[in-house]
């Protein structure tokens, strides 16, 4: 199969990279990481090819301090395997088929590989800084209203999906406050969590006149004041310094 026609079939950039092997590079990115999700096809002759992330996905979520565990691999076995393809020995994501089942089998990759690098962020060390951090302003907010104060709270959007913020008071009042927390993440922004959260408030505020806050580590990087200024068209942002001044904020 020539190189357009694999293009048009898969609907994705193909690029020879051996005798026999194509990179196929689809137009869905890696949640966090970034990369654009992409698989190496290799013709195995008798009318089969196979599919391959050659080991990337898992290679991104080690680079970013994920640690190997059996629990792991058997997680990541059993979300692939929903898709209709393998997690092999050598930390792959992989499938064989047939060259006229190539589109569909590339898709369910894609979406395999899209699955696993969902699930590392779950296991990335800084998924406890951004816990800890989290923690630490619950702690702030249950000293200041106690049993006004709800955890995970799901609030129905206008769009009628069901959105759960980390911190609500007064819930279902005319004085409730919808509150997200965002941290560092490895050090740097995650931009995903500041659009999901931007998005948060922009379809609550069409259907609720809450009090939308937003409540950030740090003023000290300069991607968190960009985050700030995007946040702040639909929320009140504040920095946390310190306990008292963020009780003093929220008084006000």
């Amino acid at each position: 199969m020539s190189r357009n026609e694999l293009n048009n079939l898969l609907g994705a950039e193909c690029q020879p990279v051996a005798d026999g092997v194509v990179y196929a590079s689809s137009a869905l990115v890696m949640p966090f990481y970034g990369n654009a999700i992409g698989g190496y096809i290799q013709e195995l002759g008798n009318n089969r090819v196979r599919i391959s992330d050659n080991a990337d996905t898992l290679f991104e979520a080690v680079t970013h301090g994920v640690e190997h565990s059996i629990s792991k691999v058997e997680r990541i076995k059993d979300t692939v395997r929903r898709f209709g393809v393998e997690f092999t020995e050598a930390g792959e994501i992989a499938v064989i088929c047939r060259a006229d089942e190539l589109d569909y089998f590339f898709t369910r990759f894609v979406e395999a590989s899209f699955a696993v690098a969902s699930i590392t962020l779950d296991w990335h060390p800084a998924t406890q800084t951004v816990g800890a951090f989290r923690q630490k302003i619950g702690s702030v907010l249950v000293r200041k209203y106690r049993e006004r104060l709800e955890k995970n709270v799901k609030v129905m959007g206008s769009s009628g999906h069901q959105l759960t913020f980390h911190f609500v008071v007064d819930a279902e009042q005319q004085q409730e406050q919808l509150i997200q927390t965002l941290a560092l993440s490895s050090g740097v922004v995650d931009w995903n969590n500041v659009y999901s959260t931007l998005g948060k408030m922009i379809d609550v505020s069409r259907v609720r006149d809450s009090r939308r806050i937003v409540i950030i580590e740090s003023m000290d990087d300069e991607e968190l004041v960009r985050a700030s200024t995007l946040l702040s068209e639909k929320a009140k942002v504040i920095p946390f310094i310190d306990a008292d001044r963020l009780c003093n904020v929220l008084a006000a």
